[in-house]
């Protein structure tokens, strides 16, 4: 009892435990609260209006599975001219029919309401345009497991946009409908990832490695013990997302997987121009068009299948489908080099000839790079900081924890590829300032060399690395010795890259012709319109001035671009934290900014010592956003961002320990009870990232 009273008394524990109980409550509020569901959903979003139904005719939809509890169904409709009505019946077997008349005053979601559902059912929906011609949205496209449309008797290669509702008013909460939950996020796995196993990572697995973060930084691990606790927590935080995030369902996934593919079985990167070849193999289309990939990704307004029945179909006609017969154009992965992809190959071929189980083990595989990146954020904090473990722990949990890095780590994604090359590059490149030896000087050149390999925004790096040669040349002022590191560096550089290009090029052989990588592109992308790109540049991060063309319609384009979509836009950014989220995220990064400024003048004595390092560190996520707003650039005014948040997680090293080593800012004695505070957030909004992606997809 008086080593609990002596705990809780320490400043660090206390600030540690009321932030988890803040965290918890809300965790806890947002599971709890009852809120509007869904009883299912087709797949397609009303991407298009497929048809316009003329008074008195009826289009129909077949085979439709649905759900049990259905009580209403959503339909995107418009008159063509002047209001109109539309009679929507849903007809079973045995019969049964249940029918209800809509008003169509203008291009909306409409809701057709019956008696509720006791139990599932496959049904024709039709509609049935009365008082004027009703036009009606869903898909053009006819994937191979539907059912053409038929408007009155007519065949139409087109799908309709439905969602599937409980009765009106109805609420649940996330805690009650959970058991569902984890049952639907598991059907579309591989075998070993069972309901059971989902239960176990979500509320057993995760919530034991957030706790274990928050404990470490408190008690301030050094050493073994805390590079143990980091990699394990990277990987769990990242190995979670692989396997509860719906197959493909991150940005540009299926592209990604394709490339995968076509390396695993065809021994051939994908066609870099256009050609004939479907990007896709048939074994993988078929996994696509399972999970209403083409027509569902974009938006929160619709849903996977559910059912059973929906797996055992895609079961049936999968077994003999090719897996070879893929590696056409994909826009998305037309020029990188199999670099990335070669490393997911054990994973893929543990997956045997299921592609969600290739999908999942590549997926983990890919999340072993998470803790390339989080080691050197810790890394780097302990060769500027090396007294303050706690702040070198807490760099490395910054990555670890953070929501969206996480979730693009527990995805195939080349993006962690570079991701991990270039965290190596920031720790390599604060060595050689401080402790450099020639293994490290070798490491670094070899580092510099394999970055832009696993993918072309690597180059972004290379200028920063000018930095570290300038800043050992001038540290080291004699001329043979800092002739010697330098040629040590260059010959490494050189060497490996060419061993590797060749090495890959005998591995795996080209597609069709075009850019051998996306080198020339994003040189040509850096350097045209220097001065319009400038511009663009500075409207991402302040206003316009009045001299500046205007580049943006919205007021604050780094806001969407790194907040929202660098902070908490899941699946194809289609399921967002709430903004009261995203403005405490901004809240907190600017105050550490602030005592970030306030450090930096409390050492200015001794920031000789490491004055090459910082602006190292800084130049690193400087130059990153430079050379994605330059890759951006558009002449004409935006409405909606291009960029990506995530592509800045190519500084995510460097920028962790810059905002660990911010707390020193902090008067000395609130400095670790901050580190433990800032934890317990990352891993508060960690977890609540997890329960928004689960309550849009699967409730």
């Amino acid at each position: 009892m008086r080593r609990l009273r002596q705990g809780v008394a320490n400043p660090t524990v206390l600030t540690a435990l009321v932030a988890a109980v803040v965290v918890l409550a809300l965790l806890i509020a947002y599971v709890v609260k009852p809120r509007e569901y869904v009883t299912g959903g087709n797949g397609v979003r009303p991407l298009s209006l497929i048809a316009t139904i003329p008074q008195g005719e009826r289009l129909c939809a077949y085979d439709v599975e649905v759900p049990a509890g259905t009580a209403g169904i959503r339909l995107t409709m418009a008159p063509t001219a002047g209001p109109a009505s539309a009679l929507v019946t849903l007809e079973g077997p045995a019969q049964t029919t249940r029918s209800s008349t809509v008003d169509v005053s203008a291009f909306l979601a409409v809701m057709a309401w019956f008696e509720p559902l006791a139990e599932a059912t496959t049904a024709t929906v039709c509609v049935r345009a009365r008082g004027g011609d009703v036009a009606i949205a869903g898909a053009d496209q006819l994937q191979s497991n539907d059912r053409a449309l038929r408007l009155d008797g007519e065949r139409l290669e087109a799908r309709l946009s439905m969602l599937f509702l409980p009765k009106e008013g109805a609420r649940k909460s996330l805690a009650a409908q959970w058991p569902e939950v984890m049952e639907r996020a598991a059907l579309f796995r591989p075998g070993f990832v069972t309901p059971a196993v989902l239960w176990f990572v979500m509320l057993v697995l995760l919530p034991a490695a957030l706790v274990a973060s928050a404990v470490g930084v408190a008690a301030g691990l050094d050493g073994r013990r805390a590079v143990a606790l980091l990699s394990a927590v990277a990987f769990i935080s990242a190995a979670s997302w692989a396997v509860t995030t719906l197959p493909f369902d991150s940005p540009d996934e299926s592209e990604h997987f394709a490339y995968l593919q076509s390396v695993a079985e065809r021994q051939t990167r994908p066609d870099s121009t256009p050609t004939a070849q479907g990007a896709y193999s048939t074994g993988h289309a078929y996994a696509l068009e399972a999970i209403r990939h083409p027509t569902r990704i974009g938006g929160s307004d619709q849903r996977p299948p559910w059912s059973d029945s929906a797996r055992q179909r895609y079961d049936e006609i999968a077994g003999q489908a090719p897996l070879d017969n893929g590696g056409g154009y994909a826009e998305a992965t037309r020029l990188h080099l199999p670099a990335y992809y070669s490393l997911l190959l054990p994973g893929y071929f543990a997956g045997g000839d299921d592609v969600f189980a290739q999908l999942t083990f590549a997926r983990l595989l890919s999340a072993l790079l998470a803790i390339v990146v989080a080691l050197c954020a810790f890394g780097i904090v302990r060769e500027l900081l090396p007294g303050r473990p706690e702040l070198a722990l807490l760099a490395g949990l910054l990555v670890a924890l953070h929501p969206m890095f996480s979730f693009i780590a527990g995805a195939v994604n080349n993006d962690m590829g570079v991701n991990a090359g270039a965290a190596l590059v920031a720790y390599l490149g604060v060595r050689v300032l401080r402790r450099p030896t020639r293994l490290v000087l070798v490491a670094f050149g070899v580092a510099l060399a394999v970055t832009p390999v696993l993918k072309a925004t690597g180059l972004a790096l290379f200028p920063p690395a000018l930095l570290v040669v300038a800043g050992y040349v001038w540290r080291h002022r004699q001329f043979v010795p800092a002739a010697k590191a330098v040629a040590t560096v260059g010959a490494a550089f050189v060497l490996v890259s060419v061993a590797l290009r060749a090495l890959l090029s005998t591995v795996v052989a080209d597609g069709a012709p075009g850019p051998a990588d996306g080198e020339g592109a994003v040189g040509v992308s850096m350097f045209g319109s220097l001065g319009g790109k400038l511009s663009y540049t500075w409207q991402v991060l302040l206003p316009r001035l009045p001299f500046m063309q205007e580049h943006y319609l919205m007021s604050w384009p780094f806001y969407d671009i790194y907040i929202v979509r660098g902070w908490g836009a899941f699946g194809w950014y289609s399921f967002l934290f709430p903004k009261t989220v995203f403005t405490a995220i901004l809240i907190s990064l600017a105050f550490l900014l602030a005592t970030g400024v306030v450090a930096l003048w409390r050492a200015r004595a001794q920031f000789s010592a490491w004055n090459w390092e910082v602006g190292f560190l800084l130049a690193v996520p400087i130059t990153v956003i430079v050379a994605i707003s330059f890759a951006y650039y558009s002449p004409t005014p935006r409405s909606v961002p291009g960029e990506q948040g995530r592509y800045l997680f190519t500084a995510a090293a460097p920028l962790a320990a810059l905002a660990a080593g911010a707390l020193v800012g902090l008067p000395s004695r609130w400095q670790r009870p901050a580190a433990a505070a800032v934890v317990v957030g990352m891993a508060g909004l960690a977890y609540a990232g997890r329960l928004t992606y689960l309550t849009g997809v699967f409730t």
